[in-house]
Order: C-alpha cells, then sequence, then structure tokens
C-alpha cells in the first residue's frame, strides 16, 4: 500500500472529523458557507500554483485526483483552515475581523510548517522542483499559506455577516475571485524580482 493512500483515508477522515467539530463548535448554520468554498478554494490554489508555476509536483500514486491535484489536498486545504479557524476564535478569542484573518492563517500555515511538509518530504506526497527552504518547501510557500488563508477567511467572516445566502454566495465569489488576481500579481512580482520562489 502507497502512503499517499494513508494520506487520502486520513485526509478525508479529518475533513469529516471537521465538519462534525464545526457543528458542535460553531452551530450548523455555516456549515456549507465554510466548507464547500474552502474545497474549492484549496482545490484551485492547487491547480494554479502546479499548473502556471510548476514549482512541484504530485506523484500519480494518489486514487482521487482532478486535473493533476489530488482531491485529498483540497479537502486537507478546508480541514487545516478550520482548525486554524477553531484556535483562532475558541482558544485565541480573537473576535475582529482582521484579527481572524491572519492568525488563522498563521496557525494553519504552522500546521503545514511543522507537519505537512516533513510528512510529505520524506513520503513524497508532493517534490518541490527545487529542495530549498524547510524540507524541499522554499519561504514563499508559508508566505502563501498565509495569504491564500488570510484572504479567505476574510471573504468568510465578510460573507456570514449577510442575510441573504444568494449574497452570501454571490459576495464570496467575488472576493475569491479578486484573492486570486491578488495572489497571482503578488506571485508574479516576487518571481519576477527573486527568481525561484
Amino acid at each position: 500500500m502507497e502512503f499517499s493512500h494513508l494520506f487520502e483515508l486520513l485526509a478525508f477522515s479529518l475533513f469529516i472529523v471537521s465538519v462534525w467539530h464545526f457543528k458542535k463548535s460553531f452551530g450548523k448554520e455555516n456549515i456549507f458557507l465554510f466548507f464547500i468554498p474552502a474545497i474549492i478554494w484549496g482545490f484551485i490554489v492547487e491547480l494554479t500554483t502546479i499548473k502556471f508555476y510548476n514549482i512541484y509536483v504530485y506523484p500519480e500514486t494518489f486514487y482521487l485526483a482532478l486535473f493533476g491535484v489530488p482531491l485529498s489536498i483540497a479537502f486537507g486545504w478546508a480541514t487545516a483552515i478550520y482548525i486554524g479557524y477553531f484556535i483562532t476564535t475558541r482558544k485565541f478569542h480573537i473576535k475582529d475581523l482582521f484579527g481572524i484573518s491572519t492568525e488563522t492563517a498563521a496557525v494553519s500555515m504552522f500546521l503545514d510548517f511543522l507537519i505537512l511538509e516533513p510528512i510529505a518530504y520524506f513520503y513524497k506526497l508532493w517534490v518541490w522542483q527545487h529542495n530549498d527552504f524547510w524540507f524541499g518547501a522554499p519561504l514563499f510557500n508559508f508566505v502563501g499559506w498565509f495569504l491564500v488563508i488570510s484572504i479567505f477567511m476574510f471573504s468568510y467572516n465578510y460573507v456570514k455577516k449577510l442575510k441573504s445566502e444568494n449574497k452570501q454566495l454571490g459576495y464570496f465569489t467575488l472576493l475569491l475571485l479578486v484573492g486570486l488576481i491578488i495572489l497571482q500579481v503578488i506571485t508574479l512580482i516576487y518571481r519576477s524580482i527573486f527568481g525561484w520562489f
């Protein structure tokens, strides 16, 4: 059995636990508003990163993948964001929009730094094109994590206050599209100045 198969099972299991924990901690009202966009956001970020910038690759050993992106990775993004959100709001008791967005991003980024990147390095879950800063991952990877999650959390906390589900979905989509453009501009500027990530 490939380790990637075990990783997929673990990622989907942790996602299910996260959804259950969200319902227990925050109620069921915003479950879909949080998790569905988080999965899609994670997938789009992964897709744009591997297709446009080609800085890492996934092996073909994952069972479930779409356009070269393992679906477990997209679900993993949602789980990592939720863990950061829970710790930020329930343990650190952060209440303001900016604080929730940045603290959630910082906590989730440290999950990647301390757990995901070392595991991925040893088990070849993803392989960086250049062996760099931390278990192969470049420093910009962690800046990217911070920006990706900050944008998602800012958007989520902004739209969850709206009463209309149509407005929530519309504004969420718009904010994330703008966020994706901002991410691409930052990435292009960074690459034009520093070259490799």
